[in-house]
């Protein structure tokens, strides 16, 4: 856990440069994300309130606080998500435009010899595919890793005054949950290598291709450079095929499972 935290303080601070003066957007969303964070603890508050007071204690007087509360709620996260997506994509954007733009600028300065052991697929890589990453660090894998790790913390010490056994039950169960998808996202990342080696490939053979059709009409290569097409889009098929089993466990089965134990055991308790 240390050592991924680490990482990604090694990458924010790489890309500190490229987000001069822009910078308070990711504080902004920061900020919106814990306010958004604090919200998520509320709504079970109000439920409570309805089951406790309305439900079973027939004070219906308390029913217009719970649906105040209910709407309120609804309104603020709705005006917090739309103020994270504005300044995410500002910042986003800007980082990833002079992100683009050193790259490119950079391609000018290499000596010839580099440029005579990179391929095209290698170049299109850099400048396009790593770079979208940035969009995916700069939300999921920076404010909402660390607000998961708070939200967390907070979770286990307000189910500790609720149940301890409840409580003790999660901290077995969500560090073997973090463990599978450790395993998984090990597997899925060498899968991911693979497929960019071949989405690689794909582009300088393509450039190639297009570049010298008349070669091809001349020499009558275009069954050959269709068969080709067809491999290498086997590979993305292949890919995909593979890639789909490791996100439904991740996304689907692993958050499923971890929410009927607790459904289960919380009822049991």
């Amino acid at each position: 856990m240390f050592g991924k935290i680490k990482y990604r303080l090694t990458l924010l601070k790489a890309f500190l440069p490229f987000a001069s003066g822009v910078q308070r957007f990711f504080v902004l969303n920061l900020a919106l994300s814990i306010v958004s964070m604090a919200l998520g603890f509320a709504n079970p508050q109000f439920y409570r309130l309805f089951i406790d007071e309305v439900i079973i204690a027939k004070h219906f007087s308390a029913m217009p606080m719970v649906i105040g509360g209910y709407f309120g709620v609804f309104l603020t996260t709705t005006a917090i998500s739309y103020l994270r997506n504005h300044s995410t994509n500002t910042l986003v954007n800007t980082v990833l435009y002079r992100a683009k733009y050193e790259i490119f600028n950079g391609l000018f300065a290499l000596p010839f010899s580099v440029y005579e052991k990179t391929s095209i697929g290698d170049m299109k890589m850099r400048l396009e595919d790593d770079t979208a990453q940035i969009n995916n660090f700069a939300g999921t894998q920076s404010i909402d890793y660390l607000i998961a790790y708070v939200t967390l913390i907070v979770s286990a010490v307000w189910l500790i005054t609720i149940d301890w056994r409840l409580a003790a039950f999660s901290i077995v169960a969500i560090p073997l949950t973090f463990w599978l998808d450790h395993i998984i996202s090990k597997r899925e990342r060498v899968l991911n290598n693979v497929n960019r080696e071949n989405d690689q490939k794909m582009t300088a053979w393509l450039h190639t291709s297009v570049q010298g059709w008349r070669e091809v009409k001349a020499l009558n290569l275009a069954t050959q450079q269709k068969r080709q097409f067809i491999y290498y889009r086997r590979l993305f098929a292949l890919f995909f095929a593979k890639w789909i089993n490791y996100w439904t466990l991740r996304v689907l089965v692993i958050p499923k499972v971890k929410e009927e134990f607790f459904m289960r055991f919380g009822l049991y308790f």
